[in-house]
């Protein structure tokens, strides 16, 4: 069998780096995205960010590809915000 470890630090930005994560807001933003990475059965070590990005630091199993989990943590976020 063979062992993997997958980590990255993901930095994703809204439409036009607009800013509309808002101070008060980011705690409640912040759990839901790591609900979500939880649900995905991913595991979320850090998140952080400004009010035109997302800083996130997360451990994806092999079976899930970056591009399938960056367009479902968007189109979640998307529908939230």
């Amino acid at each position: 069998m063979s062992y993997t470890h997958l980590l990255y630090h993901i930095v994703f930005r809204p439409k036009n780096n607009a800013p509309v994560i808002k101070i008060e807001h980011e705690e409640h933003l912040y759990r839901y995205i790591w609900g979500f990475i939880k649900q995905k059965d991913c595991v979320l070590y850090r998140i952080g960010g400004m009010p035109d990005h997302i800083h996130m630091f997360v451990q994806l199993p092999p079976t899930y590809a970056v591009s399938d989990f960056m367009r479902d943590i968007k189109t979640a976020t998307n529908i939230y915000i």
